[in-house]
């Protein structure tokens, strides 16, 4: 796990690399590392919650579940 004081997601259509969005997250994952902005994260009540936020979207059972 990584913290980092600002973390912004540069996010980009496949075949249109010149149009996306930058957008400040809590946390993000990239290959086999997650990084949490430090200001957001500050108890393993708060990590898990977002872990739960990132694997759970769209699926409030699954989000429930995790975020115990």
């Amino acid at each position: 796990m990584n913290y980092v004081s600002k973390l912004e997601v540069k996010y980009s259509l496949v075949n249109r690399p010149d149009m996306y969005v930058i957008q400040q997250e809590n946390c993000s994952f990239k290959e086999t590392e997650f990084y949490f902005h430090k200001d957001h994260v500050t108890s393993f009540t708060d990590i898990n919650r977002e872990i739960a936020k990132f694997f759970g979207r769209k699926d409030e059972r699954c989000y429930r579940d995790l975020s115990k």
